[in-house]
C-alpha cells in the first residue's frame, strides 16, 4: 500500500506459500507496472500465477495513445513524474546487474529503492483509474490486463501448432513465392542489363539498395507520375512507401506480395 511496503530477499529461498495465497487470490487487486514482466518472472521463479492484476503501464498507454507528447514506451519514472510530480532516481538499478547477492548482500539503500518503486503504485492506480473511467476505457483496460496473463504464459511456454498443416502452408507459400519471384524478374527485365542463364534479371531482390535502384530505373523508364505530378522516385522501399504508391504501378503490389511470402518461408 502507499503506507506500508515489504521487500522480500527472494534469492534466499524463502517459503513463499503465504505470499502465494495473496498473489493468487482473485479478490485482492495487485497493482503493477509492466505487469507482463513481473508476472513472468514470479511465475517462472516461484510458480506463483498472479490473479486480478492492474497494469499501470498498460493504463497509461490506453489513455494517451495517439495524443501529442505521449510516451513511446511509458516508464515508471516518467509516469510518476507526470502524475505525482515525483522524480525517481533509477541509477541504483545498475547495482543489481550480474550481482551475487550472497557475496555482496543487498544494502539498506537498495531495499529502500525496491520499496519506493512500488509504494507509488497505489497513487498511480487511483489517478489512472479516474482517467480510464472518464475516457470510457475501464472495460478495455480490464481486457488488456487479462491478455497480459495470456501473452506472458505464451512467451514462457510457447504454443502448440499442427506441424503437418504448418508444413503444408510452407510448401504452398514456397510455390507462390517462386512464381512471384519470376514475375518480379520479368517486370524488371527492361531496366536490368545483366541476366542469368534463363534470361531473367540477375540481382538480389532482398537487397533494399539494389531493389530501390532498379525500381527507380523502371519508374523513370516508364515515366510513372503521381496524379500528373512529377516522376515518382522512391527514397526507400519500406512497406509504408510501397503501399502509398501502389495505385500508380503494379510493381509495388508485387513487391509487397513477394515480401509477405518471403517472411513465411524464412
Amino acid at each position: 500500500t502507499s503506507e506500508k511496503c515489504y521487500a522480500f530477499p527472494a534469492f534466499v529461498g524463502l517459503d513463499f506459500a503465504p505470499l502465494k495465497k495473496i498473489l493468487e487470490n482473485k479478490n485482492i487487486l495487485k497493482i503493477l507496472f509492466n505487469a507482463k514482466y513481473d508476472y513472468q518472472w514470479i511465475l517462472f521463479k516461484y510458480g506463483i500465477a498472479i490473479e486480478n492484476l492492474f497494469c499501470c503501464q498498460a493504463a497509461e498507454r490506453l489513455v494517451t495513445v495517439g495524443k501529442p507528447g505521449s510516451f513511446k514506451r511509458p516508464s515508471l519514472a516518467g509516469v510518476s513524474e507526470k502524475y505525482l510530480a515525483i522524480k525517481m532516481d533509477k541509477d541504483i538499478r545498475r547495482n543489481f546487474i550480474d550481482r551475487d547477492p550472497i557475496a555482496k548482500p543487498i544494502t539498506k539503500e537498495e531495499y529502500t529503492y525496491s520499496c519506493t518503486d512500488v509504494a507509488i503504485l497505489p497513487d498511480l492506480f487511483f489517478q489512472l483509474s479516474i482517467l480510464l473511467e472518464q475516457a470510457g476505457l475501464g472495460a478495455v483496460h480490464q481486457l488488456e490486463n487479462e491478455v497480459i496473463v495470456v501473452a506472458a504464459e505464451m512467451e514462457l511456454y510457447g504454443s502448440l501448432i499442427d506441424r503437418e498443416k504448418w508444413e503444408d502452408l510452407i510448401r504452398e507459400a514456397a510455390g507462390r513465392h517462386r512464381k512471384i519471384t519470376q514475375k518480379l524478374h520479368e517486370m524488371f527485365t527492361p531496366v536490368v542489363a545483366q541476366t542469368n542463364l534463363f534470361g531473367l534479371p540477375s540481382f538480389n531482390l532482398n537487397s533494399n539498395v539494389q531493389l530501390l535502384a532498379h525500381v527507380n530505373k523502371l519508374l523513370a523508364k516508364e515515366q510513372v507520375r503521381s496524379d500528373g505530378g512529377p516522376l515518382i522516385q522512391l527514397e526507400n522501399t519500406d512497406e509504408q512507401i510501397l503501399t502509398r504508391y501502389k495505385r500508380y504501378h503494379p510493381i509495388f503490389a508485387v513487391i509487397l506480395d513477394y515480401r509477405g511470402y518471403q517472411k513465411i518461408i524464412q
